[in-house]
């Protein structure tokens, strides 16, 4: 999988590279859902299972990226009070959804909603403006890609053991992962990692 994909979809996405390409991601992250989480056909079991191995959440942040490129052409112009309607409706029918269906549907459908979320959220003049507009928030933005690749690995690798550590401290465990993940994320952030990785990885013959 080469970088460029993301550049190529930039800049035909006025064309519906965009949409086509985000429909035909969500058709196979279904199948793929259906098969991991509903038929139990699992080709990397333990820790590298399907949620938390790696290509596989490449392959959810491809969806979320072409769904921004898709979303970002709308063109909402309404009032700021408007938008922060939308916005606490939007984030309530959010965290319904999640508690209603949880474990019922495949994780597929969650993208969706959390890209309507994000969508709303990135919409100007909002309540939210002012809550995730400061500068640790778009930090951690900025990083997200990062973090996003390495959280769940991390949960699954040292949860358990982190667990029996601190006798069953949950919250405790939480923030310690939290943390871990962090520095992670900001390590593989660092200008001379992202070339290193880029050059040695990214565009090798294995990737291209």
């Amino acid at each position: 999988m080469s970088p460029s994909l993301f550049t190529s979809l930039d800049v035909k996405s006025g064309g519906g590279t965009a949409v086509f390409s985000f429909l035909i991601l969500l058709l196979l992250k279904m199948a793929f859902d259906t098969f991991g989480y509903k038929m139990g056909m699992n080709p990397w079991p333990g820790v590298f299972g399907w949620y938390c191995n790696p290509a596989y959440r490449l392959f959810d942040f491809l969806l979320g990226y072409t769904g921004f490129l898709v979303l970002e052409k709308t063109d909402l112009k309404v009032s700021s009070w408007k938008i922060s309607v939308i916005q606490c409706v939007t984030l309530v029918f959010y965290f319904a959804a999640c508690h209603l269906f949880d474990k019922q549907w495949v994780p597929a459908p969650f993208i969706l909603l959390t890209l309507v979320l994000i969508f709303a959220f990135t919409l100007p003049g909002g309540i939210f403006n002012a809550i995730f507009g400061n500068r640790v928030l778009t930090h951690l933005g900025n990083i997200s890609f990062e973090l996003y690749i390495v959280h769940q690995v991390n949960i699954n690798l040292m949860n358990h053991t982190l667990l029996k550590w601190t006798g069953n401290n949950h919250l405790l465990v939480f923030f310690m992962l939290l943390v871990i993940s962090w520095l992670m994320a900001e390590f593989f952030s660092l200008n001379p990692i992202k070339r290193f990785v880029t050059k040695s990885i990214y565009k090798s013959k294995i990737f291209i």
